[in-house]
This record gives structure tokens, C-alpha cells and sequence, in this order.
């Protein structure tokens, strides 16, 4: 059981049923660079394919015979007349053909050697494939030029494919790594997604205003606490009033508790106020 060559050119004819992309000739492209990576480079062995397929076997027989021809007839003119001196210039042309003759023998010589040893191995060629003598070359080696052009494209879109599907896999890799990292640690630089919302101990502007309030109410605090120093008559060394101690002590602190310290606390209770709404404001 065997194949024409012919057959060859027709493996892309055949198509796979779920991708009619793919054809026989990708499977054989897969099949060699995958099973049999030895082989694969076997098209620079027979790099002489392409020239012979533009090759017309008749076309170079008529030119041979044509040569053979016309080099015959000019060694039957040029031995004519050194046989007949007497003809007007018949010595200067058979002196001047003569040195032609002598140099382009050799070479036509070689030309019939060349052409009969071509004949010779091309009707080898054409038993080996079981192809018939008659089958000119063009279409000959024509049938195995076709093959290895088809079978070029075919392999490099097999290589694009595979790269395509590797590029179109670590996208997805990348993108399913992105995913995980941010249902797995939410994004405090995005304060717009309800993932990354700071929260009020997060807020740098928050934090500051925390301070500058404990800040502020340290000093109402010492400030107070000067005050009633002040009032019991500790500050500067002044003695205590003369009284009841119990009945003096009751009139200061209900003295500071009407006095200074409720406006102070007042005043102290704004103020935070206003830095709280500042501090929302800035941070919304």
C-alpha cells in the first residue's frame, strides 16, 4: 500500500471536525516536531527542490540538441572549407573557427555527459516513488516543493497558536493571583471601595485631631486646677479665709462649679466640637 505524491498537496484539504482551522498537515507538522524532533530540519537536505521544480525536462532537451546542432554544423562548414582554399576566405574562417571548435568541444562534451546523467537519475527518481518516466520534473518535484511550503506555514501557525496559548495562560494566572490577593487583604489605599475605607483610627487627619483635643483638654484641665489653687489661696503663699473649713470648702467648689469652670468646660466642649466637624469634613 502506498500514495502518489500528489497526495501530499492534498493533507490540508483535510480538515478536523471541531476546528476546521486544523488540518492533516498540522497534524503532521505536531507529529514530527513532537515525536520525531530529529527529522525536523529534514527539508535542508533536499534545498534543491525548488530549483528543480522550475526545471522543463523537454525545454532543455530541445536547447541540448539545438547546441548539438549547430556545433556539428559548424565542424562540417569549418572542415569544408580548409578543404576548398580556393573559396574567398575560406582560410581566415577555418583558421578562426577552428580555435573555437577545439575550445568548445570539450564543453559540449561535458554538456551530453551532464544530460544523460540527469536522465539517468531522474528515471531512478520517478521508479523510486513509483511515479511514471514520462512525469515531467516541474510537476514532479513540483508535487514535494508544494508539500514543504504547506508544511512551513502549518508549522509556524502551530508555533503562533502555542505561543498565543501561552501568553492567554499567564494572563489568566496573573489575573486569578490579582483576585485572590484582593479578596484576601483589602486595599487600605483605595479609600473609595468599602474594602479600603480607613477607619477613624486609620485616618491620618483623624489621629491628628485625637491628639490636638487631648492636647486642648490638658490644658483646660491644669488651668482649672490653677484656678481653684488659686481660690483656696494656695498660690503665692495667701492664708485660707477665716470660717467654718467644711463651709469654706462647700462655697469654693460650688463657686467654681457656678463660676469659671462651667464656662471653661463650655468653652472646652465647643471647641472639640468644632475640631470634630473640621476633621469629618476634611476626611469625607
Amino acid at each position: 500500500m502506498g500514495f502518489k505524491l500528489e497526495t501530499l498537496t492534498k493533507l490540508i484539504d483535510t480538515k478536523a471536525t471541531l476546528d476546521n482551522k486544523i488540518t492533516l498537515m498540522h497534524y503532521v507538522a505536531d507529529t514530527i516536531e513532537t515525536q520525531f524532533p530529529d527529522i525536523h530540519d529534514f527539508m535542508d537536505d533536499v534545498l534543491h527542490v525548488p530549483l528543480a521544480a522550475k526545471v522543463g525536462l523537454g525545454d532543455l532537451k530541445t536547447d541540448v540538441n539545438d547546441f548539438q546542432s549547430c556545433f556539428r554544423a559548424l565542424v562540417k562548414e569549418c572542415d569544408h572549407m580548409s578543404k576548398n582554399p580556393q573559396i574567398k576566405g575560406a582560410r581566415h574562417f577555418a583558421n578562426m573557427f577552428d580555435v573555437f571548435i577545439k575550445e568548445a568541444e570539450p564543453k559540449m562534451q561535458e554538456i551530453e555527459a551532464d544530460m544523460g546523467e540527469m536522465k539517468k537519475k531522474y528515471l531512478i527518481a520517478t521508479q523510486h516513488f513509483a511515479e511514471p518516466s514520462s512525469i515531467e520534473p516541474e510537476a514532479f518535484f513540483g508535487n514535494f516543493n508544494t508539500f514543504f511550503m504547506q508544511y512551513n506555514d502549518a508549522k509556524e501557525e502551530l508555533a503562533r497558536k502555542k505561543e498565543e496559548e501561552e501568553l492567554k495562560k499567564n494572563r489568566e494566572e496573573k489575573q486569578k493571583m490579582k483576585l485572590t490577593d484582593s479578596l484576601s487583604i483589602p486595599n487600605s489605599s483605595d479609600p473609595t471601595s468599602p474594602s479600603g475605607r480607613l477607619s477613624p483610627c486609620q485616618s491620618p487627619q483623624l489621629g491628628e485631631t485625637r491628639r490636638t483635643e487631648l492636647t486642648d483638654v490638658e490644658k483646660l484641665e491644669v488651668e482649672d486646677h490653677d484656678m481653684m489653687l488659686g481660690i483656696l489661696g494656695v498660690r503665692g503663699g495667701s492664708p485660707k479665709p477665716p470660717g467654718d473649713e467644711g463651709d469654706f470648702f462647700d462655697g469654693t467648689l460650688s463657686q467654681i462649679s457656678a463660676g469659671g469652670t462651667g464656662r471653661r468646660r463650655k468653652k472646652r466642649t465647643t471647641k472639640v466640637s468644632n475640631q470634630r466637624e473640621r476633621s469629618s469634613y476634611d476626611t469625607l
